[in-house]
């Protein structure tokens, strides 16, 4: 029985390392790249990194980033601009490796700077950032394959392929079955998502409940079964069309910015290499002889493919670890894959008092970290604790040593009535935060 287990081992290892055709691989690069670049221009062209990166005095990071601060106006613009010379170095294969580590390092430094603007498709560009690292995605039709001869090649390891595919699945799966409680399957949450569209563009059907509850189904099935559609040959091109419809609708309804295209960019890796060459580099150069290809086993990339893959497993189930309504808590939330499942409203304000001259200050988060930020700060437990602790250290340059603080405030869950989020009277001074451990200040959600 051991001997059959360490048989299949060395098989599927031996796998890993067996020569396919890298051609899926070195078309994502390009559009990847651009992709990227898009983003970026984006972000400029109508005001988004102005208003998030240049005008909050103070920017809310995540908890142990609190040293990533943005730089001033000027600094930012450069700091965007290197992002965007970067992104082209990557889409031509430029010195593809200095430009995609450097690149990735930037954006961990925006994703991280920036809790309030964390959305799944910064999240998913980061992950597909540091697994392209490690990518030999210059290795045709790039300039370093063309400075560099030597450095051509139409192979590549199978394990590149099955590590984008299984990270799509793990995206898709998690996706789905996070959808599977009541506001979700009622239709609330869409039709609560599509009351807000009230464009004439995309008529009066979308306001129609019966289109909420199919809409709200039809979204599970699409995450549950287009990974199995691609991976069988016969529905593949069956499941590239709807892949197709699903993400432009999405697109034109929801305003995802890169993230429908970026879901269609990856559908490359579920199809065959010598199709993707036919359609797309029919101009290679022959393809040297397979026989002749070997590539060397690493067991340091078995066990960092194998850390990384279980690292994407625990993290949309983490909330496991915490009581209470996820939704509402907002622990273990990020990084899972909800995509697309609540929509929060709060408000929320500070009552600062000064224990030695029983001063008082009413702190409006709008007025300090800018509208943005606020709107966010109101219906995350996390950052309401951040921004009390910034307060204490703030009071405590200004001579005032000894305050207490208090947030309050409510917020809706789904449309639902709204409720106190957090204890407004705990002082949050005295409070230690613990990522793997509740936080009983957080008020638990009350169903109607």
């Amino acid at each position: 029985m051991a001997g059959e287990r360490n048989t299949a081992s060395t098989w599927f290892t031996s796998r890993l390392f067996d020569p396919v055709n890298n051609s899926p691989l070195i078309l994502f690069r390009i559009m990847f790249g651009i992709l990227l670049f898009s983003e970026i221009v984006y972000s400029l062209a109508t005001g988004m990194a102005y208003t998030m990166y240049v005008k909050p005095g103070y920017t809310i990071t995540f908890i142990g980033f609190e040293f990533l601060q943005h730089l001033r106006s000027t600094g930012m613009y450069l700091y965007l601009a290197a992002m965007m010379v970067l992104a082209v170095m990557i889409t031509v294969g430029a010195f593809f490796r200095f430009a995609i580590i450097t690149f990735t390092i930037m954006w961990a430094g925006i994703f991280y700077m920036y809790k309030a603007h964390y959305h799944h498709p910064t999240y998913i560009i980061l992950l597909v950032c540091i697994l392209m690292m490690f990518m030999p995605a210059n290795r045709n039709y790039s300039v370093d394959a063309r400075r560099n001869p030597a450095l051509q090649t139409q192979y590549c390891p199978q394990w590149i392929v099955w590590i984008f595919v299984v990270q799509i699945a793990i995206i898709y799966f998690f996706a789905a079955v996070h959808k599977i409680y009541p506001d979700w399957i009622s239709g609330k949450y869409i039709g609560l998502i599509l009351s807000l569209r009230k464009s004439a563009l995309y008529g009066n059907i979308i306001h129609q409940h019966w289109f909420h509850l199919l809409f709200s189904y039809v979204i599970i099935l699409f995450d549950l079964l287009i990974v199995p559609l691609f991976l069988y040959r016969k529905t593949r091109t069956t499941a590239l069309v709807l892949s197709f419809i699903f993400n432009l609708f999405n697109s034109a309804v929801f305003s995802l910015g890169i993230f429908p295209y970026l879901c269609l960019a990856l559908n490359v890796f579920f199809f065959d290499g010598t199709t993707i060459r036919k359609y797309f580099f029919r101009k290679s150069r022959q393809a040297e002889q397979m026989a002749n290809l070997e590539f060397k086993h690493s067991q340091p990339l078995i066990w960092f493919l194998v850390i990384y893959l279980l690292i994407q497993i625990y993290m949309p189930l983490r909330f496991l670890l915490f009581p209470g309504n996820v939704n509402w808590t907002e622990e273990g939330e990020r990084m899972s894959w909800r995509i697309m499942m609540r929509w929060k409203k709060g408000e929320l304000k500070y009552n600062v008092v000064d224990l030695q001259t029983q001063k008082t200050w009413q702190i409006d988060p709008q007025e300090t970290i800018g509208r943005k930020q606020a709107k966010i700060l109101a219906i995350s437990p996390d950052m309401i604790w951040q921004y009390a602790q910034e307060l204490k250290k703030e009071f405590a340059d200004s001579g005032y040593s000894n305050v207490t603080i208090y947030a309050v405030g409510w917020a809706s869950l789904n449309g639902h009535p709204k409720q106190p989020l957090v204890d407004s009277t705990i002082d949050l001074t005295k409070v230690q935060w613990h990522p793997l451990k509740h936080s009983d200040w957080i008020v638990p959600y009350k169903k109607e």
